[in-house]
């Protein structure tokens, strides 16, 4: 990506891992998974050239399997999900994500986004095949509400839970 800010924070970062899944006790494949770990600000349009940036350093490390963080398009407040929502299939997004996961053949967990379906909204995953291709979508079930006296954070005031995992 050409005309990446060069200000990285060091919260921004990825993780390689070399995983072997096995069967039975057989070895059946090893792959490299990548974590991409954002630092997102209240722009949409900035925080996706991050992910795109972050995304294309882990490919370029060797990882065929992608994973975005929680919210990675918007700050993690309450008052920004419904502004930062988008619908599906049609949503900026998953459109990105999409082509993406084809451009570099990968498979791509996108952590999540405020997705609105009808007058609800959800905190969706979108998962991609290497062809592009949505293979999964999960709409978190249990939404994260703490009241800790001075501070208090309500998922629930904002999304619905997802139906079923």
């Amino acid at each position: 990506m050409t005309g990446m800010p060069r200000d990285n924070h060091p919260s921004e970062d990825i993780i390689i891992q070399r995983v072997l899944f096995q069967k039975d006790g057989v070895e059946m494949k090893r792959v490299r998974v990548g974590i991409v770990q954002l630092r997102v600000k209240d722009d949409r349009k900035e925080n996706l050239a991050r992910m795109e940036h972050w995304l294309g350093e882990t490919v370029r490390n060797g990882a065929e399997i992608v994973a975005l963080p929680e919210m990675f398009i918007c700050p993690y407040e309450l008052d920004c999900f419904p502004r930062f929502a988008e619908s599906f299939p049609q949503g900026e997004t998953v459109t990105l994500l999409a082509h993406l996961a084809k451009q570099h053949r990968i498979y791509l967990i996108g952590g999540s986004i405020p997705e609105c379906s009808g007058d609800r909204l959800y905190n969706s995953c979108f998962i991609f095949n290497p062809q592009g291709e949505l293979i999964g979508l999960h709409r978190k079930i249990h939404l994260f509400d703490v009241d800790l006296g001075e501070v208090r954070f309500e998922e629930s005031r904002v999304f619905a839970s997802g139906a079923s995992p």
